[in-house]
């Protein structure tokens, strides 16, 4: 063997070398990639996330909710306050004055709501 087809022989040991080196770095580092992304903490992180997202759109209803509810009270007041009027109506006879005061309280919550 000479010494130039040795050299040669060199060099393409040291290519293919190389090469597997090269092929066996991207594998090994493709694979801890893949292991990074699929590891238990991601999916915890992940979850955890989803978690806070739903989180805040229940509050957006139930803050929503809660002015709605606010409303209702102050409709159901009203109302107890006509219901009242027209028992002192009732009672007294002639008294419209608590009925005209409660009807008027009625037409602006109604046109206050719109």
């Amino acid at each position: 063997m000479t010494y130039d087809k040795f050299l040669t022989a060199l060099v393409v040991i040291l290519i293919l070398a190389a090469a597997y080196n090269t092929l066996m770095t991207a594998w090994k580092n493709h694979r801890e990639m893949k292991l990074q992304r699929e590891s238990p903490v991601n999916q915890l992180k992940e979850r955890v996330d989803r978690h806070d997202e739903l989180l805040a759109k229940d509050k957006d209803r139930i803050d929503r909710l809660e002015i709605d509810v606010g409303d209702l009270r102050k409709a159901t007041r009203i109302l107890l306050r006509q219901g009242m009027a027209i028992n002192a109506h009732m009672i007294s006879g002639n008294d419209i004055s608590k009925l005209k005061e409660s009807t008027s309280e009625i037409e602006k919550y109604l046109l206050d709501r719109e």
